[in-house]
């Protein structure tokens, strides 16, 4: 299997859901698991294991949300690190960029080991990148009182954040705890950090299973789909109308009926396009990144 099918295959994982969280953590992650996961991660690079490599680091990348206390920001640019390698193996140079420009949020200097020389294309790569814009919720922050909002392991005071990248997030009270612990995609802050909705849920193990909210995306394609039935009832008028061809006793009369079946026609098929159209809006807001190649945890 190719590095660029894995990743195909890995990027149906979806962000943190009810479902997936369901025994998420059973057992403790650190720290120290995760620099280890890491470098085993790496070390099945290095010998060419581009599967075992990526499946590792991915799962490294679900049990994050497992840690009761802060990432170490070093260690998660190791992650972020070896996950841009691995979209520059997979030939999925805009995997490689957004956990690249993760990396280079949570370490920026972050040193390349051997395996990337000086010279070497990947490092050619993220050198030619630049910093991406920032976005930003328009609402301010909520965090509980003296606690902190930490992202990619550094503690933020405003709801922004660069765009298309991933982001680590974890909320943490005063004593250090971790109440949430979740991945966010660029700064697509949920409604329960930010404004008047904010506050702190239940503390309980890192919080790893708590869902995103429903995004504006979602509400497009509603609309889509309502735009679909509508398709479906003009149609069926059309049908009827139709019908009625067959009791048209005068040519005014079939010009009258054709006319409105046409009409009916019509607004089907653009009541149809337009229910599709909404729909795919809707799937590239609330993903984010459209249909990119990207691993989601």
């Amino acid at each position: 299997m190719s590095p660029s099918r894995t990743f195909l295959l890995l990027a149906s994982v979806t962000l943190s859901s009810p479902a997936l969280a369901q025994g998420l953590c059973e057992t403790p992650y650190t720290n120290d698991d995760l620099e280890r996961d890491v470098a085993e991660a790496n070390k099945r690079l290095n010998d060419v294991d581009m599967n075992g490599a990526l499946e590792l680091v991915t799962e490294a990348g679900r049990q994050l949300r497992c840690l009761p206390t802060p990432v170490d920001p070093k260690a998660l640019a190791r992650f972020a690190r070896t996950m841009s390698v691995l979209g520059f193996y997979g030939q999925d140079e805009f995997a490689a960029i957004r956990y690249g420009l993760m990396q280079r949020a949570a370490y920026p200097d972050l040193p390349y080991d051997d395996s990337l020389p000086e010279g070497h294309p990947y490092r050619d790569l993220m050198e030619m990148t630049d910093d991406p814009i920032s976005g930003s919720a328009s609402e301010a922050l909520v965090v509980p009182r003296n606690g902190r909002f930490l992202m990619n392991g550094h503690e933020v005071e405003g709801a922004s954040a660069w765009a298309e990248v991933p982001q680590f997030v974890q909320v943490v009270d005063k004593e250090g705890v971790v109440l949430d612990a979740y991945w966010q995609d660029g700064a697509a802050f949920p409604p329960r950090w930010i404004g008047a909705g904010g506050g702190a849920p239940s503390a309980g193990g890192g919080g790893g299973g708590l869902p995103l909210p429903d995004g504006p995306g979602l509400a497009v394609t509603g609309g889509g789909a309502g735009l679909m039935v509508v398709s479906g009832l003009l149609y069926v008028g059309a049908a009827m109308s139709a019908k009625g061809m067959k009791d048209a006793s005068t040519p005014e009369e079939l010009v009258q009926v054709r006319t409105r079946t046409n009409l009916l026609v019509v607004g089907s098929a653009a009541a149809l396009v337009g229910g599709v159209g909404l729909g795919a809006a809707g799937f590239f807001i609330e993903d984010g990144a459209g249909v990119s190649l990207h691993v989601r945890f």
